[in-house]
C-alpha cells in the first residue's frame, strides 16, 4: 500500500506546529529528515510517538514499511505545511529571494511593526495583496487559495513573518539584523564618506593607482570586502569600473591592478548586471565589451535575463542581452521578450494557462519587488504575471494577444488596474494599448488611491512633459494647457517636512541640549541635517569638503543619528525659524507638498551664515561649490 495514499488526508488535524529556524536551509532539513527515519526504523520510542502525531496511516505500519517520504512528511508537517514537497517549494523559494540585492536602505522597526499591523487589517479586509502575502509566507497557509486563506485566522506573528519575506529576509529575526547591521554600517557618516570608502573612491575617479595603492596598503581589508558591499556594488572593483564606464583617464590600469590583488574582475563585471536600474543600452553594451557574461545566472539562481526582465523596464535593453543568451521556456519569459507564438503555446483551444504555464513562474522578490506571488494562483494570476512583466518591457503586441484570449482587461486581483499602473510610471504605448482596448481609466485600486485618468492629470501637473502630456491625452484628463493655467492658480500646498527632514530638527536640538542651550540656533541645524542623512554628507564630500577635516573639527559633533539626548522641548531661535521658513518657501515654489534635504541645505546656504560658510571655508570647498551641488541634484529631480 502507497504511503502516499496513507496519507491522504493534507489537511487533517494536527498538533500545534513549530517556527521555522530563523534561516530554513532544504539540506537541513533532508539530513532531519534522514535522522528520523533512522531512528523509526530503530523503533526509537519518541521518534514513533512524534511521527504517529503528524502522519495518520504509521499506525497501521510496520517499521519496515516507514520510508523516507514518511519521514519528510513528518518533518513537514511540524512546521505546519500539508506535504513535503511544499516544504520543498517554501524551502527554495525562501534561499532564492534571502540571497538577493536589496537597493536602497531599510526603514526602522517601528516602520515594519506598522507594516504587519495593516497586513493584519488587510486580511480582516480580504484585500486580494494581504491573502496572496500571507499564501506565500505562513506554512500551514502555504497552497492555499487566497479565498482560503481569508477564512483563517491569522496572527501578529504570521503578520511579521509575511512582512519579512515581502522584503527579502527568511524570518522577522532576520530582518531585524539586518535593520541592526544596516545602522552598523551606515548609521555613522564618517564609515562612508572618510578614508575606507571617500578616499578610494577620490582616487578612483581621479584616475590616481598610486593613491589607491597608499590607501589600501593602510586598508587592505578594502581587497576583501563583506558580501553586503558586493551586493550594493560599492566595492572597489565595482567603483573602478564605474570609472571605467564612464572614460575617466587611468581606470583601466586601476581595474588591472585590482586583478593582480586577487579581486574577481570577470565576477564584479557580471554582478553589475544586477545593479540598480535603470540600465541603458549603453551600460550593457560596455559590459558585454568588457567581457560580461550575458548567461551568467547570480547566487539566487536569477539569470541575467531573467533580472533585466523584471527590473530593467527596457526592452531594448532586454534585447540586447536576449541576442547573447537562450531564455528558459517559461510563459512569462516569452511574455516579457514579445514572442506571440511562444505565449500560444501555453495557452490551450480556450485561451486557459497550460500545466506547463504553472511550473515556472517569475520571483519578484528575488528580484526586488515587495510582492510575493501566490502559492496556489488560478488562471488568471498566471495570466495577470506574462501581462504584468510584457507591460514592463512594453511588449504591447503581447497585451493585445490576451486580451483577445480572454484576460480581463480591469483585473483587479493585485489591487491596482494595470492602466494606472501603466498611466503611473509613463508607460505610453502600453497606455495607448490598454485605452485603445477599453480599459476603465475611472477604476481605483490602492497605493495610490486614484484612477488613471486622475494619475495622468496629477502626474502632467506635477512633471510636465512629452510622455506625461501624451498620457493626459490618451485618459482624456484635460487639455495641457488649461491644466497648467489651473494648478498656476491654485493656492500652493502647505508642505510637510520630510522624514529625513523632520530628524534633522530634532538631531539639531539633541545638538543644543548636549551643548546646554535653550533654543536651537542656525549652527546646531547644520549640525542636525548632517547627522540625520547620508545623502547630506554625500552632497559635502561632493562638493570637495575634505571629510577628514571636517572630522577633525566637527566628529565630536555628529555622533550617530540614534545617538539621542533626554531633554525638553526646545524652540527655533530667530535665524533657526527664518531658515526653516525659508526652506518651507522653497518648497512651496516648486510645488512641493514635502520640504526634502535639498531644500533645507538652500534654505541654510541662503541664511548667509558665518557657521556655514566658514566650515566650508576651513575644509576646503564653499557655499558656491555647495550651491552648484544642490542646483545638479534639483536639476535632476525635474
Amino acid at each position: 500500500m502507497s504511503i502516499r495514499k496513507r496519507g491522504a488526508s493534507s489537511r487533517e488535524s494536527r498538533p500545534e506546529t513549530r517556527p521555522l529556524p530563523p534561516k530554513p536551509s532544504l539540506d537541513y532539513e533532508r539530513k532531519q529528515a534522514k535522522a528520523l527515519l533512522r531512528r523509526l526504523r530503530a523503533g526509537d520510542h519518541d521518534a514513533l510517538a512524534r511521527a504517529c502525531a503528524r502522519h495518520g496511516a504509521l499506525p497501521h505500519a510496520t517499521v519496515a514499511d516507514i520510508t523516507l517520504a514518511d519521514a519528510q512528511l513528518v518533518i513537514a508537517r511540524e512546521y505546519g505545511f500539508a506535504s513535503w514537497p511544499l516544504l520543498f517549494q517554501y524551502f527554495r523559494d525562501v534561499e532564492r529571494q534571502t540571497s538577493m540585492r536589496r537597493p536602497g536602505s531599510r526603514h526602522d522597526r517601528e516602520f515594519y511593526e506598522g507594516s504587519a499591523r495593516s497586513l493584519i487589517v488587510q486580511h480582516r479586509n480580504r484585500q486580494p495583496n494581504a491573502g496572496r502575502a500571507f499564501a506565500a509566507s505562513v506554512p500551514r497557509l502555504y497552497g492555499l487559495t487566497i479565498d482560503e486563506v481569508f477564512t483563517s485566522p491569522v496572527s501578529e506573528d504570521d503578520a511579521r513573518l509575511a512582512v519579512a519575506r515581502q522584503n527579502g529576509c527568511a524570518s522577522w529575526e532576520m530582518l531585524m539584523q539586518a535593520i541592526a547591521s544596516e545602522q552598523a554600517r551606515y548609521g555613522d557618516p564618517w564609515l562612508t564618506f572618510v578614508a575606507t570608502l571617500g578616499l578610494t573612491r577620490q582616487a578612483i575617479n581621479a584616475g590616481d593607482l598610486e593613491g589607491l595603492k597608499s590607501v589600501v596598503a593602510e586598508h587592505p581589508e578594502l581587497l576583501r570586502p563583506p558580501v553586503e558591499d558586493r551586493r550594493d556594488l560599492t566595492t572597489l572593483i565595482h567603483v573602478a569600473l564605474g570609472a571605467e564606464e564612464r572614460a575617466v583617464p587611468g581606470a583601466r590600469a586601476i581595474t588591472d591592478w585590482l586583478a593582480t590583488q586577487s579581486v574577481d574582475v570577470p565576477l564584479a563585471l557580471n554582478e553589475r548586471f544586477f545593479g540598480k536600474p535603470p540600465l541603458t543600452p549603453a551600460n550593457v553594451r560596455f559590459l558585454l565589451d568588457r567581457g560580461a557574461d550575458p548567461k551568467w545566472i547570480a547566487p539566487n539562481g536569477l539569470s541575467v535575463l531573467e533580472y533585466a526582465l523584471l527590473s530593467y523596464w527596457n526592452g531594448e535593453v532586454v534585447d540586447l542581452i536576449a541576442r547573447h543568451a537562450t531564455p528558459r521556456r517559461a510563459l512569462w519569459i516569452a511574455a516579457g521578450l514579445g514572442r506571440v507564438e511562444e505565449v500560444s503555446d501555453f495557452l490551450d483551444a480556450a485561451g486557459k494557462p497550460t500545466a506547463a504555464a504553472y511550473r515556472d513562474r517569475p520571483d519578484f522578490v528575488a528580484a526586488g519587488w515587495p510582492l510575493l506571488s501566490a502559492s496556489a494562483p488560478d488562471d488568471t494570476e498566471i495570466l495577470a504575471e506574462a501581462f504584468f512583466v510584457a507591460m514592463l518591457n512594453d511588449r504591447v503586441a503581447i497585451l493585445e494577444y490576451l486580451i483577445d484570449r480572454g484576460f480581463p482587461i480591469d483585473y483587479l486581483g493585485w489591487e491596482m488596474p494595470f492602466v494606472s499602473f501603466a498611466a503611473g510610471n509613463q508607460r505610453v504605448r502600453v497606455v495607448e494599448c490598454l485605452v485603445r482596448r477599453g480599459a476603465n481609466l475611472d477604476l481605483r485600486g490602492r497605493h495610490p488611491d486614484m484612477s488613471a485618468r486622475e494619475l495622468a492629470r496629477s502626474l502632467f501637473e506635477e512633471r510636465p512633459n512629452e510622455p506625461t502630456r501624451r498620457i493626459l491625452e490618451l485618459c482624456g484628463a484635460g487639455e495641457p494647457d488649461r491644466v497648467i493655467a489651473e494648478r498656476d492658480t491654485r493656492p500652493a500646498p502647505e508642505p510637510e517636512f520630510a522624514g529625513a527632514v523632520q530628524q534633522a530638527l530634532e538631531l539639531a536640538a539633541d545638538d543644543a541640549a548636549r551643548r546646554g542651550e535653550s533654543e536651537v540656533r542656525f549652527d546646531n541645524l547644520v549640525i542636525g541635517v548632517m547627522r540625520a542623512s547620508p545623502d547630506a554628507m554625500g552632497m559635502l564630500r561632493l562638493a570637495g569638503v575634505d571629510m577628514e577635516c571636517l572630522r577633525a573639527n566637527f566628529g565630536t559633533r555628529i555622533l550617530l543619528p540614534t545617538d539621542r539626548v533626554a531633554r525638553v522641548k526646545l524652540s527655533l531661535d530667530d535665524a533657526a525659524q527664518t531658515t526653516v521658513s525659508r526652506a518651507i518657501d522653497l518648497a512651496r515654489q516648486r510645488k512641493s507638498d514635502t520640504v526634502a534635504l535639498p531644500q533645507m541645505l538652500s534654505a541654510l546656504i541662503d541664511a548667509d551664515d558665518g557657521f556655514l560658510r566658514g566650515l566650508l571655508q576651513s575644509c576646503g570647498s564653499s557655499v558656491m561649490k555647495l550651491r552648484d551641488r544642490i542646483d545638479s541634484v534639483l536639476r535632476s529631480a525635474d
